[in-house]
């Protein structure tokens, strides 16, 4: 039975973290563009909505 060398657990970690770092990284990045597709909906909405109550109320005319 052969031994398992230090620097062949070293490359087996170092890609381990690797895969993991980069989903975490992922996740994360998905969360920040999330909630910042969600501010500008949401100021997209409030705009709309003040819009069109000019144009109900008259102020445009």
């Amino acid at each position: 039975m052969d031994e398992v060398s230090i620097t062949e657990w070293i490359n087996v970690f170092l890609g381990v973290f690797a895969v993991l770092g980069s989903i975490v990284f992922a996740l994360v990045r998905n969360h920040v563009l999330l909630a910042e597709a969600q501010k500008k909906i949401e100021v997209l909405f409030t705009l709309v909505n003040s819009l069109r109550d000019r144009i109900n109320n008259g102020k445009d005319k």
